[in-house]
C-alpha cells in the first residue's frame, strides 16, 4: 500500500531542538505532475524515485543495485550489452565508444515527442565497427553495420529544468536521505501491521464514503493496539 505520510525529525539549530513536519513519498509518487505541484506549493516534501539507491553512495559496489540486464527480468547480473551510459565525451566534446572509437553526430536536435526531453544522436563509422572485437557487446542485430547511440540531457524538459529533476537534486542531499530514511521506521511498519497483522489486503466495500470508514475503523485499531502496547511501559 502507498500513501504520503507526515515525517517528524528533530533538527538542531541555534543551539535548541524543534520539530520540523515534512513530506516524504516512495516512487509511487514521483511524476512530473505530482512533484510540480508539490514544488509549486512550496511544499517540503522528498520523494523517490526509482533509482535514488543507485546514486546513494552508501549502496555502492552492492550487486542488488548494479545494472540489470537487457532480457527484463529483473536479476542482478552484469548487462549484456553496452549501454548509452557506456558512450562518454572526451575532452574535445566528441563522444567515444567503449572500444575507444570516435562516433559522429547524426542528430544533433532530437527531442522525444511525448517527454518533451532533448538530446543528441550519435553513429559509428562503419570501418571500426565492422572490425571490432566488442561488436558482440554493442549491436543486439548481427546484420546490423553501426551501433546508434541517443544521448539525453538528463532533467531538462522543453529547455527548463524538469520537477523530477529538481525533485531528485533535493533528494540527494544530506536532508533529503535523512528523511526519508525515517519513513523506514514510520511508516512501513504501519503498513506491515494493517496488512499482514490486521489481514486487510483490500478493501471490502465500494464507494467513497464505504472506502473510508473501513480504512479510518483499521487505523484505529492500530492506534488502540500502539496505546495498549506504550502505555503499559
Amino acid at each position: 500500500m502507498d500513501s504520503i505520510e507526515e515525517t517528524f525529525g528533530d533538527i538542531e539549530g541555534k543551539g535548541r531542538i524543534y520539530r520540523e513536519v515534512v513530506l516524504t513519498a516512495d516512487s509511487g509518487f514521483h511524476s512530473e505532475q505530482a512533484v510540480r505541484t508539490l514544488l509549486d506549493r512550496g511544499i517540503d516534501a522528498y520523494v523517490a524515485d526509482h533509482r535514488f539507491r543507485q546514486r546513494d553512495p552508501r549502496f555502492t559496489g552492492q550487486q542488488e543495485y548494479k545494472k540489470k540486464t537487457t532480457d527484463r527480468k529483473g536479476t542482478a547480473k552484469a548487462r549484456e550489452y553496452f549501454t548509452a551510459a557506456d558512450f562518454q565525451f572526451d575532452s574535445s566534446g566528441t563522444l567515444i565508444c567503449p572500444a575507444g572509437k570516435p562516433m559522429k553526430s547524426r542528430c544533433p536536435n532530437w527531442r522525444d515527442k511525448r517527454t518533451g526531453y532533448p538530446g543528441r544522436t550519435y553513429m559509428g563509422f562503419e570501418k571500426y565497427w565492422s572490425v571490432c572485437g566488442l561488436r558482440k557487446k554493442c549491436l543486439r542485430c548481427p546484420t546490423s553495420k553501426v551501433r546508434q547511440v541517443t544521448k539525453i540531457d538528463a532533467g531538462i524538459r522543453h529547455k527548463q529544468k524538469s520537477a523530477v529533476q529538481q525533485m531528485v537534486e533535493r533528494f540527494d542531499t544530506l536532508r533529503g536521505r535523512f528523511f526519508y530514511s525515517r519513513r523506514m521506521g514510520t511508516v512501513e511498519p504501519v503498513f506491515a501491521n494493517i496488512r499482514h497483522t490486521l489481514g486487510m489486503d483490500h478493501f471490502n466495500l465500494r464507494g467513497t464514503e464505504k472506502v473510508d470508514a473501513q480504512w479510518k475503523l483499521f487505523c484505529l485499531v492500530h492506534n488502540i493496539g500502539k496505546i495498549a502496547t506504550y502505555a503499559a511501559t
